[in-house]
């Protein structure tokens, strides 16, 4: 619970006031017996939820933070019989200190860091929500934008019924499911938004029911042809076919392409070094060194050019030799890659058990089938694909709509009966109770009392939900300004004030001292009060900036 506040710019009749101590129910701030405006009521209670981890105090009370300036607010929160004290910078308010006794800063925190302290603090351990949008909405102070009698679950008015909604399942700890449910229709919505997509952009085909049926059959069709080819008279090599991969039948009808290549391949190599060895032998000529004998026939023959053409025989019979000698070579090494590519191939073929009947027109063939099969499979998979998705976003759609209507029924339900038994309290039974209309999809609400609709009726039926909620859920406390509370009758207003004490937990509240309230009304107020406020130097500062200045 909130134990104190302080701050030196707190001054009355131009004295520091003493620190301010909160009781563990009702708290009052008072004011004078006439009803004077601006001497901090609503200030206060802004500051209040500025000790509660909110920022309004700075961002919404801008005159304050104009005509005081920088300051420290000073606190204490007490847990488990054991005090805490902080300060808070109107400056750096996005920062905490956590002080000692004395409030000298020992550590500087964040305010997430804070705001998790406090939700520990009072045990909240609500999945999906955090402190302030829980204390936040139930906060009701003049210049934030929560006051509006006919939507009471509303932090602002801008914000959609279905978040208003879904904060108060939160509160009751009736979302986490929800939240599940949302999550995965969420992720199935844009499972089918992505196949969507892929149909538009033409990286799936759609298709039709039509369409898929026409597939089955064609499918059907195939299937039967694969089913001609390793039918009829059973050989090895309709045997392997059956239930072989269409990426195998290709790979192994690319092997047995290779292989006849090979093949071929080795035949012409064969012959060709046949060949360079047979001109190799057909050229070897026994060349004459000595003509002599030739004279005698011929004397007068010239030996030289003889001799001479005789020598270009010779040197053309080396070169010839050594271009078929350089032939072979070559030959005889491309043959004899080609037997190892080709005992590589035998070896996958014999390795893999491929009979050697299969041929490469076979496997083509039922690899074109096993092709078409598969684009139609495809595109049917696909089609069950998209039926999947519809069906899944469906389903999930119809479990969230069954168990949000039952949460919220239940919610409405239990919110319905407590403000009943408030109500009943306050006007003894006799008059209509407000009720909470909570639309199934949870998309809409109405607040309202049947049969009146009158101002003093609405905020008592505001304080009536807040008190519901106080007592139904973890909420730790409850803040009221004088806006909400005036407009209410003074006996009503009685039997609220009795509420506030029985409620178990903190209250803040501001509110005139006097007027026409009933005796024990008055007691109460001054029973309770922790802070008492007026003009003339009792303002919560000490001075009141709003006074026209009566020089000229």
């Amino acid at each position: 619970m909130l134990a104190e506040i302080r701050c030196t710019e707190f001054k009355s009749d131009g004295k520091s006031r003493n620190p301010i101590i909160f009781s563990p129910g009702l708290n009052t701030v008072l004011g004078d017996q006439v009803g004077t405006n601006s001497i901090g009521k609503s200030t206060f209670l802004m500051i209040v939820d500025f000790v509660f981890g909110g920022n309004d105090y700075i961002e919404k009370s801008i005159d304050v933070q104009q005509q005081i300036g920088q300051h420290l607010i000073q606190f204490a929160f007490r847990f488990d019989d054991r005090l805490y004290y902080f300060s808070r910078d109107t400056v750096a308010y996005d920062r905490v200190n956590k002080c000692s006794a004395e409030y000298q800063i020992i550590e500087n925190i964040s305010i997430k860091e804070f705001r998790k302290f406090l939700s520990d603090g009072y045990n909240i351990g609500l999945p999906l929500l955090s402190f302030r949008d829980m204390v936040s909405r139930y906060f009701r102070i003049y210049g934030r934008d929560n006051l509006d009698e006919k939507n009471p679950l509303h932090s602002v008015p801008q914000e959609r019924k279905i978040d208003a909604i879904n904060a108060l399942l939160k509160l009751f700890n009736l979302y986490a499911h929800l939240y599940e449910l949302k999550d995965a229709l969420k992720k199935a919505e844009e499972k089918k938004d992505a196949y969507n997509k892929s149909v538009r952009f033409n990286f799936i085909q759609k298709i039709t029911q039509g369409k898929y049926i026409q597939n089955e059959r064609q499918i059907a069709a195939f299937q039967a042809q694969l089913e001609q080819i390793v039918a009829g008279k059973k050989s090895p090599e309709q045997d392997y076919l059956v239930g072989l991969e269409l990426e195998d039948a290709r790979r192994i009808s690319t092997i047995k392409a290779e292989l006849a290549n090979l093949r071929r391949q080795r035949s012409r190599l064969e012959s060709k070094l046949e060949l360079i060895q047979r001109n190799m032998d057909s050229n070897i000529i026994d060349f004459q060194d000595d003509f002599s004998d030739l004279q005698i026939f011929f004397p007068s023959i010239e030996i030289r050019k003889i001799q001479e053409i005789e020598g270009f025989h010779k040197k053309l019979q080396n070169i010839l030799r050594d271009e078929f000698i350089d032939e072979k070579q070559l030959t005889e090494t491309q043959l004899e890659e080609t037997r190892e590519s080709i005992l590589k191939n035998e070896a996958i073929i014999a390795e893999e058990n491929i009979p050697e009947e299969v041929t490469k027109k076979q496997l083509d063939e039922y690899a074109d089938i096993n092709k078409q099969i598969e684009i139609l499979k495809q595109e049917n998979s696909s089609y069950q694909q998209l039926q999947e998705l519809r069906e899944s976003v469906k389903t999930i759609g119809q479990q969230l709509e069954s168990q949000q209507s039952g949460s919220i029924r239940e919610l409405q339900n239990t919110i319905s009966n407590k403000m009943k038994e408030l109500n009943d309290i306050i006007y003894d039974g006799q008059k209509q109770h407000p009720i909470l209309t909570l639309y199934p999809d949870g998309k809409n609400y109405i607040f309202e009392t049947p049969h009146d609709t009158g101002t003093g009726t609405s905020y008592k039926a505001l304080v009536v939900f807040d008190l519901s909620i106080l007592a139904l859920t973890p909420l730790p406390a409850l803040v009221h300004d004088s806006v909400v509370l005036k407009q209410i009758a003074d006996a009503p207003l009685e039997k609220i004030l009795g509420l506030y004490q029985k409620s178990g937990k903190q209250i803040f509240i501001a509110l005139d001292k006097g007027g026409s309230y009933t005796r024990r009304t008055e007691e109460i107020l001054e029973q309770t009060a922790v802070l008492r406020l007026s003009d003339n130097g009792n303002e919560l500062f000490g001075r009141s900036w709003n006074i026209k200045d009566p020089r000229p």
